[in-house]
Formats: C-alpha cells, structure tokens, sequence
C-alpha cells in the first residue's frame, strides 16, 4: 500500500484527486471542505488510534493488515500522527508520499475552511503554528528514513 500524508490543507486531497481520476478508487470527495478522497476503513483506524482506543488491539492490528494488503493508495493526513503505529503493528507499505505546502498556506486555508489538521489550533498564535507543523513533517520523515527497508517494500 502507498501512503499519501501531509498535513491537512498541504495538497494530499489533490493528489489523491489526480489518482482518483485515472481509475484509482481513492474514496469521497467532501466538497464542504474541499477535500477528502479518503477510504472510511484507514481513516475510521486513524481516528480510533488519535482517540486513544488503539494500544495493541489484536483485531485492530488484524484489520490493519489487512486493508494494507487490499489497498493499493490511501490518503489520511492522520497518518502524520499515526504511520509509527502501523509500522509497530507490521504493516509493510510500498512507499508514504509526503506533501508540503507553505505553512502560511495552509493556517489561511484551515482557518478559511476550518478543516484539516491544523483547525484544533485555529485561534493560536501563527509562529505556533508553523511550529507544531514543522515538527510533524519533520518527525514523519525521520520516520520514513529509519524505516528505511525494513517496512518499505521496493519497488520490482
């Protein structure tokens, strides 16, 4: 399964917009929000993880895998949170896409739409903003490097 993350308003959706048009089955477009193209089944699992009601779950880890093994592409911003969790649980992905976006962007377009990641931080300072969102790019990839292999699958 390849992975297309980022944090929410940075451009995942458009990808995953392009894929959905050339045939890929990328889930429902949300025009209140002007996103979406997620699949409900990785998402409901990424929302259970942020809510905190993961913590090793057999059949948790179970379905993970298995949606893993039946999907070819799926975009959640969430995994910005969560892909060390699927990784823990032994989920191997082909490869994690990672779209960035400048950070004024996407607090303009977040506050605008009041969607994305970013939206539970409307109202705070902007320099906090662009804090919290370097430091989750910054962590996934570091993420990404040290899986290197190991969870990644090359490509034939």
């Amino acid at each position: 399964m390849y992975i297309i993350t980022g944090v929410g308003r940075s451009g995942t959706s458009f990808i995953a917009e392009i894929l959905h048009n050339c045939g890929i089955s990328m889930g429902k477009y949300n025009p209140s929000i002007d996103a979406g193209f997620e699949l409900e089944s990785i998402t409901a699992i990424n929302k259970t993880m942020m809510d905190g009601d993961y913590w090793g779950d057999a059949s948790i880890i179970n379905r993970m895998k298995t949606l893993a093994a039946q999907t070819r592409v799926a975009k959640d911003p969430r995994f910005m949170m969560t892909l060390g969790v699927w990784i823990t649980a032994g989920v191997l992905f082909d490869g994690v896409y990672i779209c960035t976006r400048n950070y004024t962007d996407i607090i303009e377009s977040s506050e605008k739409t009041n969607a994305g990641l970013m939206s539970m931080f409307n109202g705070w300072d902007v320099n906090m903003k662009k804090g919290i969102m370097f430091n989750l790019e910054a962590g996934i990839k570091f993420l990404c490097y040290q899986i290197g292999r190991a969870s990644c699958r090359e490509r034939v």
